[in-house]
């Protein structure tokens, strides 16, 4: 994980946000969170929003962000990613970890 100062640098704009969460959240690729199907399709027309999947299994719509903190806020991704990372860098911190 980059240090905190190269972080915003480093994930500036959606997309590359969007790609980090679904690498931290999906390691394996995109799980359906409504039936567990990780056999899906990206919907990728001009009139889907970015980052749509659709489940082949349950025909459901999901993103990354399906039932999480971060699912309709009106924060960007950038800034959840920031939080997240001030969040384990304390953690770690108060447990005597340091960054390198």
């Amino acid at each position: 994980m980059p240090s905190f100062a190269k972080l915003p640098a480093s994930y500036p704009i959606k997309a590359a946000c969007r790609t980090l969460l679904e690498q931290m959240g999906w390691p394996d690729g995109p799980k359906c969170p409504l039936c567990g199907s990780y056999d899906h399709l990206r919907l990728e027309a001009a009139s889907c929003r970015p980052g749509l999947i659709k489940c082949r299994d349950c025909s459901r719509q999901y993103s990354v962000t399906t039932h999480t903190l971060v699912h309709s806020t009106n924060l960007r991704l950038s800034t959840w990613i920031e939080a997240m990372y001030l969040s384990l860098a304390r953690s770690a911190a108060s447990l005597g970890c340091d960054e390198r």
